[in-house]
Order: C-alpha cells, then sequence, then structure tokens
C-alpha cells in the first residue's frame, strides 16, 4: 500500500515542492521535498525528510517549515498576507 499525499507546497519558482502525506502503515504523517530537475524531467527527492514520524498533519507542517527554509518563507508571507 503506498502512502497518501494529502498536501503539496511549491515554491514561488516553482523548483521545489513539499509532499506532506500520511502512511498506510500507521496512520503517521511526514513529509518530503524534491527539487525539478529540468533535464531528466522529474522531480528528486532532497535530504533526510522522509525520517519525520508525526500523529497530526498540523505537526508534520511545523516541522517541515523548521526543515525546509523556503517552506517557511513562503507559510510566513501567507500569514502575514492574511493578517493585513
Amino acid at each position: 500500500m503506498e502512502d497518501t499525499v494529502v498536501q503539496t507546497f511549491t515554491s514561488v519558482d516553482g523548483a521545489r515542492r513539499v509532499h506532506l502525506f500520511q502512511r498506510t502503515r500507521d496512520a503517521t504523517f511526514g513529509f518530503e521535498e524534491s527539487r525539478w530537475d529540468a533535464e531528466e524531467q522529474c522531480w528528486i527527492p532532497i535530504g533526510p525528510q522522509v525520517d519525520s514520524f508525526t500523529d497530526t498533519l498540523g505537526r508534520a507542517i511545523t516541522e517541515a517549515r523548521g526543515r525546509v527554509r523556503w517552506l517557511g518563507e513562503l507559510l510566513q508571507d501567507a500569514t502575514e498576507s492574511s493578517d493585513a
């Protein structure tokens, strides 16, 4: 059984993305950052984020924001825009 992607964030330039997913085997959440490889025309995973295990989607987002700089900045900008 495959994990289920529940949310995806893409960088402003479209070159990176973060998938937040729920594991089928134990219902925990995690995330994975990928970068777009134009030469290969595919997404390539970056870093060790697949070792993230949290019990809620909210906690997975918080962890991803702290470990993926551009995502933290993207979500911070979104929060500031909605507060205005």
